[in-house]
């Protein structure tokens, strides 16, 4: 194979109980979202229109008039490049069904610290957002 190849991780993250409300500003849409590069990883967070609590009621054209828009999930994207063609053949490949075998154990401590370095990152970069949110943004 020639390269590394490039790993896209897509993801919804649900923000619970204590969603954020927005007033007036939603970064919608991939082309707005906020984007954090980290160690060859790229994390990309944005918002549709689906996000916001009552979605059926709100057009996307207009929520920039509306005020205390609840947020129910965001987006993720996480890029990474990889040249371990082994341990992504075996991300595809993992039948989480039965446990790992013997053999397959480096494979899982490898599988394990990317999933802890894609989980820093998306940890991190919801914090940030959240973060940016309610103090540049006047959100809360």
């Amino acid at each position: 194979m020639d390269g590394p190849r490039r790993l896209l991780i897509r993801m919804e993250v649900p923000l619970g109980l204590r969603r954020p409300m927005f007033y007036r500003w939603l970064p919608i849409g991939r082309d707005n979202g906020i984007r954090q590069c980290r160690d060859g990883y790229e994390l990309l967070l944005w918002l549709d229109a689906k996000s916001v609590q009552w979605a059926s009621k709100v057009l996307e054209e207009d929520i920039p008039n509306h005020v205390n828009l609840t947020v129910h999930r965001i987006y993720a994207e996480i890029t990474t490049a990889m040249d371990d063609f082994e341990l992504l053949s075996y991300m595809a490949r993992r039948d989480f069904s039965r446990p790992y075998t013997k053999d397959e154990e480096p494979l899982v401590e490898r599988y394990e610290v990317h999933g802890r370095e894609v989980f820093s990152i998306l940890r991190d970069g919801v914090n940030r957002l959240l973060t940016f949110i309610r103090v540049e943004k006047g959100q809360y």
